[in-house]
């Protein structure tokens, strides 16, 4: 007598009646979002209103007659301006690569992406300014 026949032999597959064993994207668990995509943006709309905190500050020791401090305030502004040019292109694309990440996860929703594109609208338009007021001559 065969063993195969009985309903309750380990090694016999299930029976299907016309269903999945597990449905699609139902039952599957979703993948958690790294905290990095969330944080990683925060640097693009904090970096933009940071250097006009710096710019302010810079002119309010100026009109209180701190030239020392109003000095060393501007030196900050102009290394600022620097890094935008040097840390733009890095920023770009590591938001882009965590949106290829999230599109390879399944996890890159609408919401996500208006979040990291907006997050570059701000340091683009710094960087334009900064390449036009290069470009037109208006430093010297």
């Amino acid at each position: 007598m065969s063993d195969e026949n009985e309903n309750d032999n380990p090694y016999q597959p299930p029976s299907t009646r016309d269903e999945p064993l597990a449905k699609q994207d139902v039952d599957a668990p979703k993948a958690k979002l790294n905290p990095v995509h969330w944080l990683v943006p925060i640097l693009g709309y904090a970096y933009v209103p940071a250097g006009y905190i710096l710019a302010s500050l810079a002119e309010y020791a100026r009109s209180q007659e701190q030239y020392g401090i109003w000095r060393t305030l501007e030196e900050f502004g102009n290394w600022y301006v620097i890094l935008i040019i040097l840390v733009l292109p890095v920023y770009v694309v590591v938001i882009l690569f965590l949106g290829w990440r999230r599109h390879r996860q399944g996890t890159n929703t609408t919401g996500m992406k208006l979040y990291h594109g907006l997050s570059l609208i701000l340091p683009i338009l710094l960087f334009a300014g900064v390449l036009w007021v290069g470009w037109s001559g208006a430093l010297t």
